[in-house]
C-alpha cells in the first residue's frame, strides 16, 4: 500500500510538472494540435527543433542505493527520496520520511547540463543544507537510457569525500515487483 502511495505521488507530480502540462497553442481560439518532438530532438540529436539539453535528463527520478544482502547478492533498495528535473531548467528534491507523515520537499534550485557529461546544480533554497544556498555544485553524471538510471559524483564545498549517488528515472509503467501473476 505505502509503495502504491509513494508511486501515484511521484506519477502526480510528475504529470503537473510544467515540462509535461504545458498550454496548447491557439489559433482563432481553438487549440492546436502540438508536435511532440522526437526522442533525437529531445537527446539533442538532428531534426528541425533543438531543445534545451536539459531535456536529456528532464524527468523523475528516485534514489537507489546498492547493498549486499545475507547471501552475498548485489540488491537495489529504492530509497523514499525522488530528484525532479524539469526541462525549463528548475529542479526539486523531496522526501517522504514516515508513511504517516506528508512528503517535503528538501532542496529547490536551477540546474544546467553543460555536456554529455556534467550539470550543475545551483540551490536556491534548502531545508537539509542552507550552506547550498546559493552555491553551484558540478556534477558529473553516467546516464544509462536503456536501465533509466543515473549516477551522480561530486563534491559539496566544504567537504573532503567525494560522494556518489544512484538514481532510477520513475517510469509511466507498473514496476515489475508490484506486477501480479
Amino acid at each position: 500500500m505505502i509503495r502504491k502511495s509513494i508511486l501515484a505521488l511521484a506519477l502526480t507530480l510528475f504529470a503537473i510538472s510544467p515540462l509535461f502540462a504545458q498550454q496548447p497553442d491557439m489559433q482563432d481560439g481553438q487549440p492546436q494540435a502540438q508536435q511532440q518532438p522526437t526522442r533525437q530532438q529531445r537527446r539533442g540529436g538532428q531534426g528541425q527543433q533543438m531543445l534545451s539539453p536539459n531535456f536529456r535528463l528532464a524527468g523523475v527520478w528516485q534514489q537507489v542505493q546498492i547493498y549486499t544482502d545475507s547471501a552475498g547478492q548485489a540488491q537495489e533498495l529504492f530509497l523514499p527520496v525522488w530528484k525532479v528535473l524539469q526541462g525549463d531548467g528548475h529542479f526539486t528534491n523531496f522526501v517522504m520520511t514516515y508513511y504517516k507523515a506528508p512528503a517535503f520537499i528538501t532542496q529547490e534550485g536551477d540546474f544546467r547540463v553543460v555536456s554529455d557529461k556534467y550539470y550543475s546544480e545551483r540551490t536556491r533554497q534548502s531545508v537539509v543544507a542552507p550552506e547550498l544556498v546559493g552555491v553551484e555544485v558540478m556534477m558529473e553524471y553516467t546516464l544509462d537510457e536503456e536501465k533509466g538510471e543515473m549516477i551522480l559524483r561530486f563534491m559539496l564545498p566544504n567537504s573532503e569525500q567525494p560522494q556518489t549517488e544512484r538514481w532510477r528515472r520513475v517510469r509511466l509503467e507498473v514496476p515489475q515487483q508490484l506486477r501480479t501473476q
